[in-house]
């Protein structure tokens, strides 16, 4: 079951309890709350790689019976002020130059801030299609989301979040956390560590993305 389906008939007043259970969950898979994810939560030299301009990760693999759930968290500091970052986070339509190997992004449906997107992925002989549901919060300028599992997907239930912080003027702090499921299968668990890098590089896909505005045409 989805954790917030969008759907014509779901009113307004229920996003904020949609919002505490997909970050409940969020915190159960990646054993902190969204709330933590910040720089001060970081070790020395995790700062000092965010310093130097690096993409920090931490991967992380949780599994539970048959079912294996892999993703992590990672970090990376872009040089552009918060709101050029919400501004294009917030626009679906750039996901496919914003995100790793997005071939397609087309929103479908919107009830008030949340949005369900379809996305594909696809790099050689990896070819993953489904259909996300995305909650914007600009007060905290967070993304939460999750699998549409009401719709057709090549994926297991995924989950997870994008978040913002300021950093000074013109940085911004990008913090990343997902986990997704596969299958137990040969073959799943062979594209596994393809899949988890893409997951873990959404923030330099995002500085890269940002980079690129700031060019002169």
């Amino acid at each position: 079951m989805s954790v917030f389906p969008l759907t014509t008939q779901i009113s307004r007043r229920r996003l904020p309890s949609w919002t505490a259970a997909l970050a409940v969950v969020v915190t159960l898979a990646l054993g902190v709350p969204v709330t933590a994810f910040a720089q001060q939560d970081l070790s020395a030299a995790e700062r000092a790689r965010l310093q130097r301009g690096e993409l920090v990760t931490r991967p992380a693999m949780r599994r539970v019976g048959e079912q294996v759930t892999f993703g992590g968290t990672s970090y990376q500091v872009i040089a552009a002020p918060l709101q050029h970052v919400w501004r294009a986070l917030s626009d679906p339509r750039r996901y496919t130059e914003m995100l790793p190997q997005v071939r397609s992004a087309r929103q479908v449906g919107q009830v008030g801030t949340s949005r369900v997107v379809a996305l594909r992925h696809q790099r050689g002989p990896v070819d993953i299609s489904y259909f996300m549901n995305f909650l914007f919060e600009p007060g905290t300028h967070t993304v939460l989301f999750n699998l549409d599992e009401t719709r057709p997907h090549d994926i297991r239930p995924g989950w997870g979040f994008i978040r913002l912080a300021r950093r000074g003027p013109d940085h911004t702090l990008v913090s990343f956390g997902a986990m997704v499921g596969i299958d137990s299968g040969v073959v799943s668990v062979g594209l596994r560590p393809t899949l988890q890098e893409w997951l873990l590089k959404v923030p330099l896909t995002m500085k890269w993305y940002m980079d690129r505005q700031r060019q002169p045409a």
